[in-house]
């Protein structure tokens, strides 16, 4: 009893080991992605029109 006790404790902890593993992982992944958006968003911003109007 004591043993199946122990073995669902233990098996618990590693459920949210892997929770918390697996959380960090998608923020590192989000914050990634984020860095590349802002940077492709400057990118954007910062480009010149494909055409330069003149004022005749």
């Amino acid at each position: 009893m004591m043993v199946a006790l122990e073995k669902r404790k233990q098996e618990e902890v590693e459920k949210r080991e892997r929770a918390a593993q697996k959380k960090e992982e998608e923020e590192a992944a989000q914050k990634v992605e984020d860095a590349a958006f802002k940077k492709l968003e400057l990118q954007v911003k910062g480009a010149k029109p494909a055409k330069e109007k003149t004022n005749m």
